[in-house]
């Protein structure tokens, strides 16, 4: 029988839990169900209120430095390297207990002491990453940009040399590297399950709007308080708007982050401005749903869930022209999706969406491709190709067949 552990990201400083974190859990829950004893490495557990899953089980891992770290500091620096020796370690217990036969990781520096651990320990598990942004010499920060290039470059290119497969969530990222082609897989990120339900439409959203005393039609931004956010390019764009081009509609801020003062001032001083912090998730499905448009702002980004969320809830996608976002998100070719070239270009857009029909389809039209059913048939059939490989079988479909032979070789 196949053993998979999923190792979490480190992740961010509290009280942030992103993206990658869902992505682990999601990955870990769907493996299960598909009857794979699946172990999930993760101090996070708490953030991710699920019955009891079959086959899934659920690990705890320490972060030192969880409460102290900050963002973009020294601090963070050292939560993530300590992190990820902390994850490793608790790794290691479970490989020297058990037959593991793949290891799934989330960031680069994890991979690279797993892969030691491998060599030192003389264990034969297959070790496979996901990488969840655009190379780092790609990127673009904001300040210290050469200092944060250079410790990203740290914690990413290392994994990525010695993983046996390289996972990216947009195309991006495999043209990047496209040196190995062999080496590296397209797989996106895949939309959440309570958003493929047809509840959506039944939200009682202005009731919502309501105890957030939101009357006006509204932009939304939705993400972590950071710099790569491009929190900083919002204000401004909305600035532009509201003063310069007399624009009518509200913007609403959801997230928290080390820029969260800087934007609950400009709350203050700026009419029309909401920001709301963390919401719940109901609240943020309502939010979606009334919302004239999602701003992406971003500076760099790898597939972000909300997008996918937004346009889930029948939301257009207004983003400036991303590294790591922009050819993904033209690919779908879907009505829903605006990449503007600039932001004068965008401020243009809000204006003419200031009058544009609100009404929601409610259709997931080009998401079907983005379910995590068919990422996690993606995933299990890249995990079989690489069994196939260290056992000498031609094989590399996720055919019964396949996974029967699989089975002999490695339960």
């Amino acid at each position: 029988m196949l053993r998979i552990i999923i190792v979490n990201k480190p992740g961010h400083p509290i009280p942030y839990v992103g993206g990658v974190e869902r992505y682990s859990f999601e990955l870990a829950k769907h493996l299960a169900k598909r009857e794979i004893e699946t172990l999930l490495i993760s101090s996070f557990l708490w953030k991710f209120h699920s019955k009891r899953i079959n086959k899934l089980i659920l690990v705890n891992a320490p972060l030192p430095l969880y409460r102290i770290a900050k963002e973009g500091k020294f601090t963070w620096f050292l939560h993530h390297l300590i992190g990820s020796i902390s994850y490793s370690i608790r790794t290691i217990r479970y490989i020297l207990q058990l037959k593991v036969d793949v290891i799934h990781t989330n960031d680069g520096f994890t991979t690279f002491i797993l892969h030691l651990l491998r060599f030192l320990l003389r264990r034969r598990f297959t070790l496979v990453t996901t990488i969840h942004a655009p190379p780092p010499w790609e990127m673009s920060y904001g300040k210290h940009i050469t200092l944060i290039k250079i410790v990203y470059i740290l914690l990413y290119v290392l994994g990525m040399l010695v993983a046996d497969k390289v996972i990216g969530v947009n195309p991006v990222i495999c043209k990047s590297l496209k040196k190995k082609k062999n080496k590296y897989v397209f797989v996106p990120n895949a939309l959440p399950d309570d958003y493929l339900r047809n509840d959506i439409k039944y939200i009682n959203a202005n009731g919502i709007l309501k105890r957030y005393n939101i009357e006006k039609d509204y932009y939304l931004f939705v993400g972590r308080l950071v710099p790569e956010k491009g929190i900083d390019t919002l204000i401004k764009v909305f600035l532009k708007y509201k003063y310069k081009f007399n624009g009518k509609n509200a913007i609403v801020v959801v997230g928290k982050g080390p820029l969260e003062k800087y934007v609950r001032k400009a709350s203050r001083l700026i009419s029309d401005f909401y920001y709301l912090g963390y919401v719940p998730k109901e609240h943020l499905k309502a939010l979606y749903k009334k919302a004239r448009a999602l701003l992406i702002t971003s500076r760099t980004e790898g597939l972000p869930t909300v997008i996918l969320e937004a346009l889930a809830c029948g939301t257009t996608v207004l983003a400036l022209p991303i590294k790591g976002i922009q050819e993904f998100l033209s690919a779908l070719n879907m009505e829903q999706i605006i990449i503007t070239k600039s932001s004068n270009e965008l401020i243009k857009t809000l204006k003419e969406l200031e009058t544009g029909n609100t009404s929601r389809t409610h259709k997931l039209m080009g998401m079907v491709e983005l379910t995590w059913d068919r990422t996690i048939t993606k995933i299990i059939n890249t995990y079989l190709e690489l069994l196939c490989k260290r056992q000498h079988i031609n094989t590399p479909l996720a055919t019964k067949q396949t996974f029967r032979r699989i089975y002999e070789h490695t339960g």
